[in-house]
């Protein structure tokens, strides 16, 4: 989108560095604080871990608008004239405006489902009813719209793409979260040998490839683009037809594995070639392929290894891209304009 796709005059480092320190810490201030109307002596004996992202105020976070965009994105490029439409500088508006309606109609109906599951769990609720679900959904609402403004400051304010970050800011945690609980393993060092090479991969892939160009409200695109994995990841869970066939035998897990780990290559490449190819540019773009494969080797890749060797502890899968697509997000956001990372010149509009 080309209103948001770019970044304003470059502000100093510092400046945009505080920006993302300050959205981190409204984010970290948002999981501390509950949901309305949960029972307080439930919340005083300790949120149990499973339940402590969905009980907060960023239960949601940005998913929303991720969805939201990845329904559009889809949509552009399967709709050649829509793909034409929103290309146009007029539309810019426009686009923003249909992606955001979408998002909060996605949060709302999220909500009222974040509502019922917790009605479900052992009293979490002092009166789980109508008027519970409709504070929950307005709260939702609220905190997702927040959110949105929030990881729209960041992109302008120059530290890097806001929605990815808020997007990737879970699976890092739970990245840590797992780091934290098997360090002590005596095959740790094999798990974290094979997260450091896929990083590595990845950044590599990304330094050798053309920057990608941005989706709806200026998500993705730069050095790593997420957008092909999101939608790699959407198709692969679609795939699960050789689960159903082998229902019950010892090849359930792995028929299941391995035709989700095709399905989202090949959608994966796929939804690469075709971004490349959508109008807009100033010039023609070439594929990606050198990220694209490293993505699809990581994303594809690690729920083969881990299904080859049940004892290694990896990140789930697709979660590795994102949270190093954000972090090059971020170093590509604060380095000087000439030395910003990606081949193939600077991003389209």
């Amino acid at each position: 989108m080309p209103r948001l796709s770019g970044l304003r005059p470059p502000r100093p480092a510092r400046a945009r560095l505080a920006a993302l320190c300050a959205m981190a810490l409204v984010y970290a201030l948002a999981t501390q604080v509950p949901l309305p109307g949960l029972d307080p002596d439930f919340l005083a004996n300790g949120w149990p871990a499973p339940w402590m992202t969905r009980l907060s105020l960023a239960s949601l976070g940005v998913t929303p608008f991720v969805s939201a965009i990845l329904l559009f994105e889809i949509a552009r490029l399967a709709a050649p004239p829509l793909a034409r439409w929103a290309a146009s500088p007029a539309n810019a508006g426009r686009c923003e405006t249909i992606v955001w309606a979408l998002a909060l109609v996605v949060a709302a109906l999220q909500g009222f489902a974040i509502a019922r599951g917790i009605e479900a769990a052992p009293s979490p609720v002092v009166a789980p009813g109508a008027a519970f679900r409709f504070v929950c959904v307005a709260t939702t609402l609220g905190a997702t719209a927040i959110f949105g403004a929030l990881a729209r400051f960041i992109r302008r304010a120059g530290a890097g793409d806001g929605f990815l970050i808020l997007f990737a800011a879970p699976m890092l945690l739970a990245m840590v979260a797992l780091a934290k609980a098997t360090w002590r393993d005596p095959s740790a060092a094999i798990d974290a040998a094979v997260v450091v090479g896929a990083t590595a991969l990845l950044v590599a892939g990304a330094l050798a490839s053309p920057r990608a160009r941005p989706g709806a409200l200026g998500f993705g695109g730069g050095a790593l683009d997420p957008l092909p994995p999101l939608i790699g990841l959407t198709f692969a869970g679609f795939s699960n037809l050789p689960s159903l066939v082998f229902s019950g035998s010892a090849l359930e897990g792995a028929a299941g594995t391995i035709a989700m780990a095709a399905v989202g290559a090949a959608a994966i490449a796929l939804a690469a070639a075709m971004r490349a190819n959508l109008p807009g540019a100033a010039e023609a773009r070439r594929t990606p392929w050198p990220a694209t494969l490293a993505t699809i080797a990581v994303a594809a890749g690690l729920p083969l290894l881990r299904l080859a060797a049940p004892s290694l502890v990896l990140p789930s899968r697709y979660s590795l891209v994102f949270i190093v697509a954000a972090a090059m997000s971020v170093i590509e956001a604060l380095r000087p304009a000439e030395g910003r990372l990606g081949a193939g010149g600077p991003p389209s509009a």
